[in-house]
Parts: C-alpha cells; sequence; structure tokens
C-alpha cells in the first residue's frame, strides 16, 4: 500500500499544480486581451490624430499655394519695361497685378 499511497500523493500534487497553472494562463490571456484593447484605442487615437494633422498640412499647403505676394514698387529692382518689374526673389507684379511667386523663397514685400 505504501506504493498505492505515494501515487495517491503524486496525483494530487500533480492535481494542484495543473488547477494553479490554468489559473495562472486564465490570468495572462486576460492581461494580453487587456493590453490588446489598450493598444487597439491608442491606435485609433493616433490614427486620428494623422488624419487631423494631413488634413492640416493639406489646407496649409494649399494656402501657399494660392498665397499672393504684395510688393511696392519701390522694393523691386529698377525695370527695364515700365509694365512688368521683379525683385530679387522671383516675385513678378505686371503692370499692377500680382502674380503668385515661388513659395520656397520668402516673401518680403510691404
Amino acid at each position: 500500500m505504501e506504493e498505492e499511497e505515494r501515487r495517491q500523493l503524486r496525483r494530487e500534487r500533480n492535481k494542484v499544480a495543473a488547477s494553479r497553472c490554468r489559473v495562472k494562463r486564465k490570468c495572462h490571456v486576460k492581461r494580453l486581451l487587456k493590453e490588446s484593447d489598450e493598444l487597439t484605442r491608442s491606435n485609433n487615437s493616433l490614427q486620428n490624430e494623422i488624419e487631423q494633422l494631413e488634413y492640416e498640412r493639406n489646407k496649409l499647403e494649399g494656402a501657399i499655394r494660392n498665397h499672393v505676394c504684395e510688393i511696392n514698387q519701390s522694393s523691386t529692382t529698377t525695370p527695364t519695361n515700365q509694365s512688368e518689374s521683379s525683385n530679387d526673389h522671383g516675385m513678378m507684379e505686371m503692370a499692377g497685378n500680382l502674380v503668385p511667386h515661388d513659395m520656397t523663397r520668402r516673401c518680403y514685400g510691404n
């Protein structure tokens, strides 16, 4: 019977260990699911922020593309033709009409 008692004791310990393992695994799975949900929410929030920033960037780029710089005759170089003048960074004023300029350069007109 000594053999039977040892076997019974071993089974009991194994049963307790298996139960602890199942509980531990359930806790681990719950933690992973919670972390996954948090990361999903964070990712969605960041995705929304990206969309808002892209919208704002596009809006600002459109404003830059549509920008017209007003240049006074006194800030331009001496015109060779009275109907056309330009300053040192490529902005043009033709016969009093404002013309969009290269926005990669700065606008210094008054």
